[in-house]
């Protein structure tokens, strides 16, 4: 068994026991009875988030005593028992939100690995609990055996064994002997480049003339029309500074062409996958 301090597993992805995604690690607490895992959530701008005080108000009208700084997940949970409407609000502006508070005991893994996925070379950790407490969260029913349904249920999935921690993402399904399987990347090899020329061009056209100005400063997209893909992280680092909203800089990633090329995979017979949501778990 492999041991973590708070400060390895802070922002740790936590996913329930059928896969779903409950929150990341806030902080660690440790009490008499062991540790308490702190899970928050975060909403940005234009996200639809449950809105936790019209939820404490509409409780505390039906006579609900509330502790003194209930959980989102606790009020979530009793506003179904009493049968009320969960109700939600656009958000305006970014906000963290304490989710719930996990002890370690409902802990089934703790992994941490460096993967080179979807997104690039990425540290990842993560937190798979024994309980289905998303689940409940969404009010949703537990699933049994996952069906086999296509690649699209499955592809740039993290998958994350019980007994072997953080595996990789997967890469789709693949064949063998009598079974289908999913072949599962834990470092994928990427070539590829930025259309700098584009890319510059769509700024352009959005009206950010000043920033178009401090991009071709930057290179001039007419002398080098395409960037290597190690300077996309230098790019975005240079629209924020220069104040381009993040509307814009998501964009970025539309102008990026990746090629991909062998790597380093495991193949998990179909037998083994556990559940399928938001991750895939596997024996």
């Amino acid at each position: 068994m492999k041991f973590y301090t708070p400060q390895e597993i802070a922002d740790a992805l936590v996913f329930d026991s059928e896969g779903l995604f409950y929150g990341r690690v806030d902080h660690v607490e440790f009490c008499e009875q062991g540790a308490v895992l702190v899970v928050y959530v975060e909403f940005r701008t234009s996200d639809i988030a449950v809105d936790k005080e019209a939820l404490i108000e509409a409780l505390r009208e039906k006579g609900v005593r509330l502790p003194e700084n209930p959980t989102l997940e606790f009020l979530v949970l009793r506003t179904r028992e009493e049968g009320l409407d969960i109700p939600y609000r656009q958000v305006d502006r970014k906000i963290k939100m304490v989710k719930g508070e996990i002890p370690i005991s409902e802990v089934a893994v703790i992994s941490r690995e460096v993967l080179e996925g979807p997104k690039g070379k990425e540290e990842v950790a993560v937190i798979l609990l024994e309980t289905p407490r998303e689940a409940g969260y969404r009010g949703l029913k537990l699933t049994r055996s996952p069906r086999l349904t296509g690649e699209e249920s499955v592809k740039d999935k993290l998958v994350i064994s019980i007994s072997r921690g953080i595996l990789g993402y997967a890469g789709g399904l693949v064949v063998g002997p009598g079974e289908v399987g999913v072949r599962v990347y834990k470092k994928r090899g990427h070539s590829g480049y930025l259309n700098w020329l584009a890319f510059a061009a769509h700024v352009r056209r959005q009206g950010y003339e000043r920033l178009y100005h401090k991009l071709v400063e930057y290179k001039d997209p007419y002398k080098h029309s395409r960037l290597p893909l190690d300077e996309v992280p230098l790019v975005r680092d240079l629209l924020r500074a220069e104040g381009a909203p993040p509307e814009l800089i998501d964009t970025l990633d539309n102008y990026v062409v990746r090629e991909t090329e062998g790597g380093v995979y495991v193949d998990v017979p179909w037998r083994d996958v556990l559940k399928i949501g938001d991750a895939i778990i596997v024996k």
